[in-house]
């Protein structure tokens, strides 16, 4: 009952510790005897005082004997604490290993229009970051955080079996110092939370300022140049001082107070030994023990703001543990042949408006080509049609059956997309060819190669298809990645192949020379062509111009040609870039 009152993040965070209660128990037992064991040598030192001001004779036997037992105390206390330390990092990494198979199963199930509202720095700080911050909370403050807790309590029981009233004196200040220090913590989980997302757009930012630094140097630009860099380093710094303002002047109070309680220990014991009710290695053992009692306090104020960091991953790891672990795997049948359509569609990203009340039909084995200026949709509209989106209305159909209603495996045998910028793994030229597909022929691989117009640059790489490239492609060119990402598409045998300016990096002539081969070898493939300009593809069976979210007019290419100013206008400049050449003039340096 009292954990169904709990928030979730805390439900969540008490579920993962009891996965892990046989190793938490023990290190909590050991932790508290390791605690004990911290201050026995007060008592040892007591008993010297104690002697010394009673001028009781301190033979060498006796001095010897209370410096073994300090000596076995102390190694008592490391032996508790450093198994307590052992099963504290058992449960912690024991937590993360379950956890991150857990994260990793459940993102293999995500939808793709939860991927793109999830981008992958914002997954890869909740995977890494946030489960690394549980790691190291349960492995090392389960122990520090318990021994700051029980230590206060041991000495202050130790200090009212001598005296209740040097107990007290000890302890009068406590209520104060609580009260300030959570006074000083109120509302910083909210701080907290918008602290985390300011240092991820952060992180973002740097990684792309680090990426595009050599852009950035060839224009002779600086940070102060880099716009989206500048405005989160402000807000990121915003933050930090909104935060350290609100919690400067009640932080520097606590810690003050926190020895404060000697002003009272000194007076009430002097007091009582001159009524004769202590002795003087009484108040000297309340001073060291009194001196030290609310220390621990500032380690419990840095747990906690460290727990309100944990619970605050937390939050985040909870909408990807929420995902279901099942996708739809119903294979529908689907009535040959197969067209893909988008039916009014709409869509806006947050508020705005992309795409309008869009409808297109890519009829069985044809080639539409969709055209238009930036930010006129096109993009937009290759994700719907791949699935990576989901429209706010309207309907992605393929062969009259809604393409949310098909199974991940069904949706990717059918359709197959190739963007502007490709991603490529780690390994060889081969593995990426072959990722989607392994069961492929030589001849498929040789076919999607020369229609991908990569047989060069297979040729000329030093160990041809075995040739091991980076993460992302970083060794190739932009065209190079692409050619690679088109044959791996290929490769992929879909029945319907979407390019989303896959041949951005390629010159007209390539893009021709591909747009032929493609319609040569695969004359069974409906494909959709995004690009802005159709040189190469003119003999697609319909063009669509898009303009502003909306599709502006739709027609063959001597239509357009012959009724639409923008198609005019952008096949003549085409034509005019093709019509160049570099002529050479004797007698001209």
């Amino acid at each position: 009952m009292i954990i169904s009152r709990l928030s979730q993040d805390k439900q969540l965070a008490i579920t993962l510790l009891k996965s892990q209660q046989r190793y938490l128990l023990w290190t909590v037992v050991l932790t508290i005897l390791a605690a004990i064991a911290e201050l026995l040598p007060f008592l040892i030192l007591y008993k010297v005082f104690s002697a010394v001001i009673n001028y009781q004779p301190l033979t060498a036997y006796y001095l010897i004997k209370l410096a073994v037992a300090m000596a076995g105390v102390i190694l008592l206390r490391y032996i508790f604490y450093c198994i307590a330390y052992y099963l504290s990092h058992q449960a912690a990494y024991s937590i993360l290993t379950e956890l991150r198979y857990k994260l990793v199963d459940k993102l293999a199930y995500a939808s793709l229009p939860w991927l793109q509202q999830n981008p992958s720095g914002k997954l890869r700080q909740t995977v890494i970051q946030d489960v690394e911050r549980i790691e190291t909370f349960v492995a090392h403050h389960t122990v520090e955080g318990l021994a700051a807790i029980v230590c206060p309590l041991v000495s202050s029981l130790f200090l009212f079996y001598f005296d209740w009233r040097l107990g007290l004196a000890a302890l009068i200040i406590a209520p104060v110092v609580m009260l300030i220090s959570n006074w000083t913590m109120r509302g910083m989980s909210k701080d907290y939370d918008s602290y985390m997302g300011m240092a991820a757009e952060l992180d973002s930012a740097t990684v792309e300022y680090v990426r595009n630094i050599a852009v950035m140097k060839v224009f002779n630009l600086n940070v102060k140049h880099f716009e989206q860099m500048r405005s989160r380093l402000a807000n990121y710094y915003q933050t930090i001082q909104v935060i350290t303002h609100k919690v400067i002047g009640g932080w520097s109070v606590f810690t003050s107070l926190l020895s404060a309680n000697v002003l009272f220990i000194l007076p009430v014991g002097i007091v009582l030994f001159i009524y004769g009710e202590v002795k003087i290695s009484a108040i000297a053992l309340a001073i060291m023990l009194g001196a030290g009692i609310l220390r621990p306090l500032m380690k419990v104020n840095l747990l906690s703001s460290e727990l309100t960091e944990v619970l605050a991953g937390l939050r985040r790891l909870m909408p990807i543990l929420a995902l279901k672990t099942t996708n739809n795997n119903t294979t529908l049948t689907l009535v040959e042949p197969i067209s893909l359509q988008l039916s009014n569609v709409s869509f806006s990203y947050q508020q705005q408006q992309v795409i309008t009340d869009v409808s297109i039909v890519l009829k069985p084995a044809t080639v539409t080509v969709l055209v238009g200026s930036s930010g006129s949709g096109k993009s937009t509209i290759a994700q719907l049609m791949a699935g990576l989106l989901i429209p706010n209305k309207g309907q992605v159909m393929v062969a009259d059956v809604s393409l949310q209603q098909l199974s991940d495996q069904q949706r990717s045998e059918l359709i197959g997309l190739v963007t502007q910028e490709p991603f490529l793994f780690q390994g060889t030229i081969l593995d990426n060819l072959c990722f989607a597909n392994k069961d492929i022929s030589e001849q498929q691989l040789e076919t999607a190669i020369k229609v991908a117009q990569a047989e060069s640059l297979i040729n000329s790489l030093p160990d041809g298809y075995q040739t091991m490239v980076n993460e992302q492609g970083l060794k190739l060119s932009g065209g190079e990645r692409q050619r690679l990402a088109i044959a791996r598409a290929l490769l992929m045998d879909t029945q319907i192949l979407i390019l989303d300016e896959a041949t951005a990096f390629a010159d007209n002539i390539t893009q021709k020379n591909f747009y032929q081969a493609l319609r040569t070898y695969y004359p069974h493939k409906t494909i959709l062509i995004i690009a802005h300009n159709s040189y190469g593809a003119e003999s697609a069976e319909q063009i669509i111009i898009m303009d502003k979210g909306s599709v502006q007019e739709v027609g063959q290419h001597q239509q357009l040609l012959a009724r639409n100013s923008f198609y005019q206008t952008m096949w003549q400049q085409q034509q005019t870039v093709m019509d160049w050449s570099i002529v050479s003039q004797e007698g001209k340096q």
